[in-house]
C-alpha cells in the first residue's frame, strides 16, 4: 500500500501542526491528528467519482440537528487534493466508536437508540431538495442479480431459483408503492458512532440516494443478521428488529407496506450481495451470503412477526 504524503497533505489544508496517523480505520479511511485536533483522512484511487454535492448535502443535514463528518475546506476554498494515483479529503472527526466494534452495542436498548437516530436522520434528509441526488431502482438491481443467477444453475449450494423468484413474487407491486427520498444507502453499524450508550453521529454518505426509505432500515437489520450468522446464532437478530423500529417510529412513520416489505428488502439486499460476489470470483463470500438469504427465506413468518409488533406506533397510509 503506498505511503500517505502526511507532509503534502498538511501543507494542503495549511495546517501549522503536521497531520500524524492515529490510526487507521480500513484501506480508505484513517483517523488522524494536527496538534489537538483529531480528523477523518480519506483516499480514493483517481479514477474513482467523489460524492460531488457533499459539502451542501452534509451541512444541511448538520443544520438539520444530525452530527455528520463535515468536508473540511483548505485555505483557498477546496475540500480535496490530488497527489500521485490518489485523492486526498479531510473530514471532522465524530467522538465514539463504530457500533460494530462491540458486541455489547447489540442490545434491546442500543437498537432502540439507534432507531430513535435513524428517525430522526431519515426525516432530516426528506427536507432537502433531493433533484440532485441519483434516483436508485433497488428492483431493476434485483432483477439483473435474478437473470444473473439463473444462468448459475447447479452453482449455487443452498437456493434453487425457483424458490427465490416465487419469494420475490409479490415484491414488484409492493416496491412501487412505497415512500421514496434521500436516503443513506450505506446504512450499516460500522457507519454509525456511539459513544457512552448514545448515537453520537453517522458517516460516509458516498452512496447516497433517493431511494424507498426503508431501504436503510433494512440494510441495517441485514448487517447485524450477517455479523450474527457469523457467531452460528441469526435468530438472536430478530428481538432486536421490534426495538429498533419502536425507536424509529417515534421519530419517524413506516407504512404498513413498509413494514411488510423489510423482509423482500432483506432478501434483495443478500441476493445482490450473492450476484456481487460471485461477479468479482469470491465464491465462498457469496456462498456464505447465499445461506443467510436461505435463512430469510426459511425464517419469512418469524421476521413478519418481529416486524409486526411495531404497528401501535406506527401509522398506515
Amino acid at each position: 500500500m503506498p505511503k500517505i504524503p502526511y507532509a503534502r497533505i498538511s501543507r494542503f489544508w495549511g495546517f501549522k501542526d503536521k497531520i500524524k496517523l492515529v490510526s487507521g480505520l480500513n484501506g480508505r479511511a484513517y483517523i488522524v491528528s494536527s496538534g489537538r485536533s483529531l480528523y477523518i483522512l480519506k483516499r480514493r484511487p483517481t479514477g474513482v467519482a467523489g460524492f460531488t454535492m457533499q459539502r451542501d448535502f452534509l451541512s444541511s443535514l448538520f443544520h438539520n440537528g444530525i452530527n455528520v463528518s463535515l468536508p473540511v475546506k483548505n485555505p483557498a476554498g477546496l475540500l480535496e487534493v490530488r497527489i500521485g494515483g490518489f485523492v486526498y479529503s479531510l473530514f471532522t472527526y465524530i467522538e465514539g466508536k463504530k457500533a460494530d466494534m462491540d458486541i455489547s452495542c447489540a442490545t434491546p436498548e442500543m437498537a432502540r437508540e439507534i432507531g430513535l437516530f435513524t428517525g430522526r436522520l431519515h426525516s432530516a434528509l426528506a427536507t432537502l431538495k433531493d433533484n440532485a441526488i441519483q434516483r436508485r431502482n433497488l428492483f431493476m438491481t434485483l432483477s439483473t442479480s435474478l437473470r444473473f443467477l439463473t444462468c448459475q444453475r447447479g452453482h449455487l449450494p443452498y437456493l434453487d431459483c425457483e424458490r427465490i423468484e416465487e419469494f420475490f413474487g409479490e415484491f414488484f407491486s409492493l416496491y412501487y408503492r412505497l415512500p421514496v427520498q434521500a436516503i443513506h444507502g450505506d446504512y450499516h453499524p460500522g457507519n454509525i458512532i456511539v459513544n457512552s450508550g448514545r448515537v453520537s453521529g453517522v458517516i460516509d454518505f458516498e452512496y447516497s440516494c433517493r431511494e424507498v426509505k426503508v431501504f436503510d432500515l433494512s440494510y441495517l437489520i441485514s448487517s447485524v443478521l450477517t455479523e450474527f450468522k457469523k457467531m452460528g446464532s441469526p435468530s438472536l437478530a430478530l428481538y432486536l428488529i421490534p426495538h429498533l423500529l419502536e425507536g424509529y417510529c417515534l421519530n419517524n412513520t413506516l407504512t404498513t407496506e413498509e413494514r411488510e416489505s423489510i423482509v423482500y428488502l432483506l432478501g434483495a439486499v443478500l441476493l445482490n450481495q450473492v450476484h456481487f460476489f460471485l461477479v468479482r470470483g469470491y465464491p465462498e463470500e457469496a456462498a456464505f451470503a447465499e445461506s443467510i438469504l436461505e435463512w430469510v427465506v426459511d425464517n419469512r413468518e418469524r421476521i413478519n412477526d418481529k416486524v409486526g409488533l411495531t404497528c401501535s406506533h406506527s401509522t398506515s397510509r
